[in-house]
């Protein structure tokens, strides 16, 4: 049976649209208006990578025993790579993936358990792919996997996943998991705050919302630029959503956080206090310290700035802690 537009909108998660170019269902995490600001701000490397598909997912019940799809793989970050993780009933049973740029098309075919099962598969934070003759068995049931909750994620590149070799183990997929929500992942590898962003309400809208930018502005703008712009990102923020819980998350610990001839000026981690300045007239807005929440430590970083999987893994677990008294909330 191969999947129409209506039952590919009911079993994907992630995606702000998806439009049916050329026979191909394309997947975007942002919406047309969102990714439009950056072209126009001329960020043309950041307009770019909002059409990778991180935290986008294939989420259905099903009792068919595969899942096929052609593919047209399109760059939308620097890193060759490219891979899928696959979960039946929330445990893993596949990872697979691509090491170079080549083919950039092809045909994916993934084999299921006998019988009724959930299936997810997460799509990777690297690159484009968008799909066709998207596949399951004839006469196979099918029917789309909601969770109960929403969670919309704003941040940079390690919102997006950067460096995790399983795109299911970032740290916002795997808050998502912990909060049992349906996660937006709206982070953008290079990205530091941007108001323009928060230009259209979500359509699926979000029970909690989490920001997590500072690290990238430390090194690139003065402090009074950063406290101009994030205050009004969380003013736009707070006015688009008035009774969403939002988490302001200050940058984690990276290895250069001493580094001399930032525009800033300061050590890294006191990017917080210039965040918890801004954020101090907005009720709704919880400042969480991200210094805490990975252990200062090159084991949990891919590369000193970017956490790896365990590192991805601490963060999410420790942020849960947090994060899970504003989702009661609510």
């Amino acid at each position: 049976m191969v999947l129409n537009l209506q039952q590919m909108q009911e079993i994907t998660r992630g995606a702000s649209r998806i439009e049916e170019t050329d026979g191909y269902f394309c997947l975007r995490r942002f919406t047309k208006r969102q990714a439009d600001t950056y072209r126009e701000a001329g960020e043309e490397g950041l307009y770019r990578r909002t059409y990778s598909t991180a935290g986008v997912r294939l989420a259905l019940r099903t009792d068919s025993k595969r899942l096929t799809f052609d593919y047209r793989r399109t760059v939308a970050t620097s890193r060759p790579t490219a891979y899928f993780d696959v979960y039946e009933n929330r445990h893993m049973t596949a990872h697979f993936g691509f090491e170079t740029l080549q083919p950039e098309t092809g045909h994916v075919e993934i084999l299921l358990s006998e019988g009724e099962k959930s299936v997810e598969i997460y799509f990777p934070w690297e690159a484009c792919f968008d799909l066709a003759n998207v596949q399951i068995d004839e006469c196979a049931s099918l029917t789309g996997l909601y969770r109960p909750r929403k969670l919309l994620c704003f941040g940079d590149s390690i919102t997006q996943g950067v460096y995790s070799n399983h795109p299911s183990l970032s740290y916002a997929c795997r808050l998502a998991d912990l909060l049992d929500a349906d996660l937006t992942n709206k982070g953008i590898g290079g990205d530091m705050v941007f108001p323009e962003l928060v230009c259209e309400c979500e359509a699926n809208m979000p029970d909690l919302i989490t920001v997590a930018y500072g690290t990238n502005d430390w090194g690139c703008r003065a402090r009074d630029e950063f406290l101009k712009k994030y205050t009004l990102f969380m003013q736009k923020l707070t006015e688009m959503y008035p009774k969403i819980p939002i988490c302001a998350i200050t940058p984690v610990w990276r290895a250069d956080w001493n580094k001399k001839g930032t525009k800033m000026g300061i050590p890294a981690y006191e990017v917080e206090n210039l965040i918890r300045e801004a954020c101090r007239g907005f009720s709704s807005v919880r400042v969480i310290s991200g210094w805490k929440v990975i252990p200062a430590y090159t084991d949990f970083y891919y590369d000193g700035v970017h956490p790896n999987d365990l590192g991805f893994g601490v963060y999410a677990e420790n942020l849960y802690r947090t994060v899970k008294e504003e989702f009661d909330k609510n």
